[in-house]
């Protein structure tokens, strides 16, 4: 039977989009939360009280730095999907968008996780104390950790739900794994 093209190119709702856009903090919020777990018997007692008073006030800057730029960058990968589709082209090109948002994800999510670690050493250097050389043992660690876990559950999760929720209306006359020019992750790349 024929397949009926505006049936294949409807839109997906805008409440999908956000369960898709919402993934991304709860696996940020799970690192964040290993990430303040190992902090506070590992990197604290290791601070004068000084220099957790410029911790505290990096954290906050870099939080209303990079958080908004990174959330808007989240939010047009996401949301960019719900525009119009203007043809056959149009359709194809929002199909490798689908398929690459959790690469997309990872990649946002890593480079807050990576800019976050010049921005928490250099706050704690304007203390103007000399640090102890643990901390440049421990902050690492637990920003490593923390955007291991934070990556891996949001790389899964926006992987799951954009199978579930999105495929259905991107994918109805052609399988994913068919699209040209996507990132593709293997079942072993993924492991």
């Amino acid at each position: 039977s024929r397949i009926d093209r505006k049936s294949i190119w409807r839109r997906p709702s805008c409440s999908r989009l956000l369960l898709v856009f919402l993934a991304m903090f709860l696996a940020q919020a799970c690192g964040s939360v290993f990430n303040i777990t190992y902090n506070l018997p590992h990197l604290s007692p290791l601070l004068s009280d000084r220099q957790e008073e410029h911790l505290e006030k990096a954290i906050l800057l870099y939080n209303l730095i990079a958080y908004p730029i990174l959330v808007i960058a989240w939010g047009f990968s996401v949301f960019r999907v719900c525009r119009p589709i203007r043809g056959a082209e149009d359709h194809l090109r929002l199909q490798r968008i689908v398929i690459n948002l959790p690469l997309r994800a990872s990649l946002i999510a890593a480079a807050g996780w990576i800019f976050c670690f010049p921005a928490l050493l250099l706050g704690l250097m304007s203390s103007g104390e000399k640090l102890n050389p643990h901390i440049y043992f421990h902050l690492p660690v637990s920003l490593g950790i923390a955007m291991v876990i934070a990556l891996t559950i949001g790389y899964f999760s926006i992987d799951a739900l954009r199978q579930r929720l999105l495929f259905p209306y991107f994918f109805l006359d052609k399988s994913p794994s068919r699209i040209e020019g996507a990132f593709k992750l293997s079942i072993p790349s993924r492991g």
